[in-house]
């Protein structure tokens, strides 16, 4: 298992708490990766995709626009081949104005090219949405 692209599954996660795109951007992370929100993997189609560098600050200022308080935590992650990684673990938050607080379990979709740039990041709510999304029938044992 690449450490490096480990770490900076951790990394982006608590840069994504943040909402610090630059932070996400200096983990090496293409012009034309591809970012799946959950709202993408609710609705389907394109609501919730994000493209490219500019696509990313979008979501980050968003997000910034809708929560007063982001976090996340990654419990595992597993390498799959082929550039492509699958985490778990769980965000929490508090949405700006409502006051409403979240705390859910989530399963991320990780795929680096060659030199292990990000070309694709997925958040699913369920295990089995993420393994459907790389064609995999079960969660990998450690």
């Amino acid at each position: 298992m690449s450490q490096e692209v480990v770490d900076g599954i951790h990394a982006a996660v608590a840069a994504f708490g943040r909402r610090d795109a630059d932070a996400l951007l200096a983990l090496n992370v293409r012009e034309d990766a591809e970012f799946k929100t959950l709202i993408a993997s609710v609705e389907g189609g394109e609501a919730g995709i994000y493209r490219g560098h500019d696509g990313l600050r979008r979501w980050m200022s968003e997000l910034d626009e809708t929560m007063d308080e982001l976090g996340g935590e990654v419990t595992e992650v597993h390498e799959l081949g082929d550039g492509r990684y699958l985490a778990a673990g769980r965000f929490y938050g508090m949405g700006k104005g409502s006051g409403a607080t979240f705390d859910v379990p989530l399963a991320w979709v990780y795929i680096v090219d060659a030199e292990e740039a990000l070309i694709r990041f997925e958040a699913h709510f369920e295990r089995a949405a993420a393994l459907d999304s790389l064609g995999l029938q079960e969660w990998p044992q450690d």
